[in-house]
């Protein structure tokens, strides 16, 4: 709650409109032009000022939550205008309290044109038939810090002041649940502020008018989470704490209001006994639980010299035996006599047991073992027989493969290949490694680069990426506006769009026909990870030693005719194909790749080039 209003300067109100003549209406009529103002007024003040408030948080919200602002500068000035309209010095009547107050007592005090009587506000009295009975909520009104008595249109005027900002204050603390956090960081933007040379007072009145609306919210609170009071001064009585009054149920004492009692609801509690004491919950038992009974709970059933619940053990019931061994305990087939019950034995006999070392923990078998049985032992065991940085068993190794210098027996050592490659090895190219007991591994060299699948692709063993194969070539462009048009994704003689035009994004029939046909259904060759080639990747299947044209490796240009298909042969046109590198100077273009004469160059997006798909493998 706000600090409530004393209404002291309310005389100068009356001066502005008792001067205004007008018909003087039936006391019941004026009566009830005063009970609609209040209304009016009311609604018209919760209204404009949780208006005022939001759009000074609204403006902070943009600042921090759509703008990731690094502070609320940005809001500050807006903030000054909307809290100066709650908190202004500048001449009585300027704030929207004054204003509320003024236009509820211009309807409500006995007078001039309110032929009413403050009778007939309060009840006592009264000379209508329906007074308002203002007097009755004079107890409710002490919520807001009232006398607990209403007496006159004034401490009316009050009680509404103080429950329409208590509104106002709820709804702005639902609506934006990091009010006080955005309050505190604006405040201090908002006084760094300077303010006009015609208004002096602006800014700190708007402070002094976020102040409130601050101190309001906060209620009893910490300051960072709202806390209003406003309402809560009804006197409480009572000693009673929150552990004497059942869970989920609330009351108040003498020292607090709105309490939730904490006592637990054990309702109906069994309990059966056990060897050992067993605690009966605190909290409400609602006299429908029990402690277990046992019909078996008799001396017969109870050993000799034993007083179960003060029932003693019948002298016949005795213990037949001391042992404790399980079937487990036993060898294989032998019996015992435990407790009064026959045990059969299950223990495993596994004799002597034989255990070769290897390269994981071996389980030794649960069960006896007859003395006989080891673990073999190899006197290869020895450190020239393990290499440099390994330890078997215990044993530190002194061969010296692992130490990047080429030894004997060794053909490589580490990253050592003694200057070999996978061509010196006898293959076409690749990646040469040392492997395992410092011996090449050829596991990446390969024997030819482009390799036909002989289903509609290449792979490159080099890149390891699988490229799309290209048949049918006619040298007569097809313009493939739509897979209709383009039913064959394959054909050579198709061209595409990058983009549709501007904003220049990846629209074109390169993508929604060309890569939507190749990645559908279960897609091309079983693949649907087809996209387009960067620019680098189209350089690297150019081949510049080509006098003729196209200008590309052997692999993508053979037995190309006008009505072949991927698994017989391979076409490239001789010319500009899209990459998907786009250029940095310019949004609107792609790097393109000539196989005519291998340039590189770039275009715009809207233009119509020749396609071909990869994947990586």
């Amino acid at each position: 709650m706000r600090t409530p209003c004393l209404l002291a300067g309310f005389g100068w109100i009356v001066g502005l409109w008792i001067a205004t003549a007008n018909a003087a209406p039936p006391p019941q009529t004026s009566l009830n032009n005063c009970q609609n103002a209040v209304k009016v007024e009311a609604g018209k003040f919760i209204q404009k000022e949780v208006g005022a408030i939001a759009t000074c948080l609204q403006g902070i919200s943009i600042q921090l939550v759509k703008n990731n602002a690094a502070d609320t500068s940005g809001a500050a000035s807006l903030c000054v205008s909307q809290f100066r309209l709650i908190q202004d010095t500048r001449s009585v009547g300027k704030s929207l309290r004054e204003k509320l107050q003024a236009g509820i007592e211009k309807k409500c005090v006995p007078g001039t044109t309110n032929t009413h009587t403050l009778a007939d506000i309060l009840g006592s009295g009264a000379g209508v038939t329906q007074p308002l009975k203002v007097e009755d909520i004079g107890p409710w009104c002490a919520h807001f810090g009232g006398s607990g008595t209403i007496a006159s249109v004034q401490q009316w005027i009050s009680c509404v002041t103080a429950a329409a900002e208590c509104s106002v204050d709820a709804a702005i603390s639902t609506q934006y649940p990091r009010v006080l956090e955005w309050l505190n960081a604006v405040k201090p933007k908002m006084q760094a502020l300077s303010p006009p040379a015609t208004d002096l007072t602006k800014v700190d009145d708007a402070v002094a008018g976020l102040d409130a609306v601050h101190n309001a919210i906060t209620g009893h609170g910490s300051g960072t989470t709202p806390g209003i009071q406003c309402g809560s001064n009804w006197p409480s009585t009572g000693t009673a704490g929150v552990a004497d009054v059942l869970a989920t149920k609330t009351f108040s004492n003498d020292i607090s209001t709105g309490l939730t009692g904490t006592m637990p609801n054990n309702g109906a509690v069994t309990l059966m006994p056990a060897a050992t004491d067993q605690p009966i919950a605190a909290g409400y038992h609602n006299g429908a639980g029990k402690v277990s009974g046992d019909a078996d709970l008799i001396s017969g059933n109870i050993r000799s010299g034993v007083n179960l619940f003060g029932v003693a053990g019948d002298p016949n019931v005795v213990n037949t035996g001391s042992g404790d061994a399980l079937g487990g305990d036993l060898l294989l087939g032998k019996k015992a006599w435990v407790a009064g019950l026959q045990v059969t034995g299950s223990m495993p006999n596994n004799g002597a047991v034989v255990i070769t070392p290897t390269t994981f923990n071996q389980a030794i078998p649960a069960g006896y073992h007859d003395g006989a049985g080891f673990v073999v032992g190899d006197a290869d065991l020895a450190a020239g027989n393990i290499k440099v940085g390994v330890n078997i068993f215990g044993v530190a190794g002194t061969f010296a493969c692992g130490n990047a210098s080429i030894d004997a027996g060794e053909e490589c050592d580490q990253a050592n290949l003694n200057g070999k490659t996978c061509v010196t090895q006898g293959f076409a190219g690749g990646t040469l490694k040392c492997g395992a007991g410092c011996l090449f591994d050829t596991t990446d060299c390969y024997a030819t680069r482009f390799v036909d699948n002989l289903d509609g692709t290449i792979s490159d063993y080099q890149t390891h990426l699988m490229w799309e194969k290209k048949a049918a070539f006619g040298n007569v462009a097809v313009i493939c506006s739509s897979a209709a048009v383009c039913p064959n994704p394959n054909d050579a003689d198709n061209q595409y769009t990058w983009s549709a035009g501007s904003p220049w994004t990846a629209n074109g029939t390169v993508f929604f026909v060309f890569l939507a046909q190749l990645n559908g259904g279960g897609g091309f060759a079983g693949h649907t990870d087809w996209r387009l080639p960067t620019r680098e990747e189209l350089q690297g299947i150019v081949d510049y030693a080509d006098a003729s044209s196209p200008v590309i490796n052997a692999a993508f240009d053979n037995g190309c005719t006008s009505s072949c298909s991927v698994t017989t042969c391979s076409c490239t046109a001789p010319a500009i194909y899209w990459s998907s590198s786009a250029t940095a100077t310019s949004s609107s273009n792609t790097w393109i790749q000539s196989f005519g004469n291998g340039d590189v160059t770039n275009d715009t997006r809207d233009t119509d080039y020749y396609a071909r798909a990869v994947r990586g493998f």
